[in-house]
């Protein structure tokens, strides 16, 4: 894959798979239909431009790790899986078909190392994700546009766990880095509300949904996929007025609690 070139539409998905979560939801979803759901979001994005780039970032049950980025190439390598790529020339586009693979494969691979039992009141890895997800955009925007806050970068968070108190302070620095260097966070949190996420879209003017039912997933990320080809424009309408009809609450921190104002 071609290494980005400065000044494209740089889109960092961060994605909550936690199996675990999944399985005590209702019939609605499967954890198997939220990634299928992932990867049509993902392919539209890339089709509708070709300067859209994206990088996807799992936040796991044990760790957070790139499902994808256009720098993989050494993962094919070292995991032998490129004679496998061949198989699925099947008439599709090359390059998602190609992308579609390293993401399927990476899923299974994570979720295959989670234990049930051990793990079952355990939280995603967010903060660590988002760090990741920051330290992706700084490497691949060009300084000057950098410098001038004129990236056309956003991180774009989809959750489903609930929040982790103990993830507070990690998770505030990501947020005002984020701010700092006008990277919006949006966020599409399913079924619960995500105190940590609401704070991140309203700091860095990003754009927060809650969804009340998994089956409205797709249909929010193609809103927002078409959304992203309109980054410049977006830095000055994104609070949106939804925004402005939710009620503004403050999250505090204190002693391994959430408390909202």
């Amino acid at each position: 894959m071609d290494a980005r070139k400065s000044g494209e539409n740089i889109l960092v998905l961060v994605i909550d798979i936690n199996p675990l979560e999944w399985t005590h939801s209702s019939s609605e979803m499967n954890f198997t239909s939220y990634i299928e759901n992932i990867l049509v979001f993902v392919n539209s994005y890339l089709m509708m431009d070709q300067r859209n780039s994206i990088a996807i970032i799992a936040s796991h049950v044990n760790e957070s790790c790139y499902l994808y980025s256009p720098h993989m190439d050494n993962w094919i390598e070292n995991g032998n899986h490129s004679k496998s790529l061949n198989v699925v020339k099947d008439g599709r586009h090359e390059e998602l078909a190609y992308i579609n693979y390293i993401i399927e494969n990476r899923v299974k691979e994570l979720a295959q190392n989670v234990d049930m039992q051990e793990n079952s009141a355990s939280t995603i890895k967010l903060s660590s994700a988002l760090n990741m997800a920051l330290c992706y955009i700084h490497s691949h925007t060009d300084q000057e546009l950098r410098n001038k806050s004129q990236g056309k970068s956003r991180i774009l968070t989809v959750k489903y766990t609930p929040d982790a108190p103990f993830q507070y302070l990690p998770i505030m620095n990501c947020i005002f880095t984020a701010q700092k260097y006008s990277i919006p966070i949006d966020a599409c949190t399913i079924v619960k509300d995500s105190g940590f996420l609401q704070q991140a879209s309203d700091i860095t003017g990003g754009i927060y949904l809650k969804l009340p039912s998994p089956t409205g997933l797709l249909q929010y990320l193609m809103f927002l996929a078409s959304l992203c080809l309109y980054v410049l424009l977006v830095k000055h309408i994104s609070p949106y007025e939804s925004q402005k009809r939710r009620k503004k609450r403050s999250l505090y921190h204190d002693a391994n609690k959430l408390l909202i104002n």
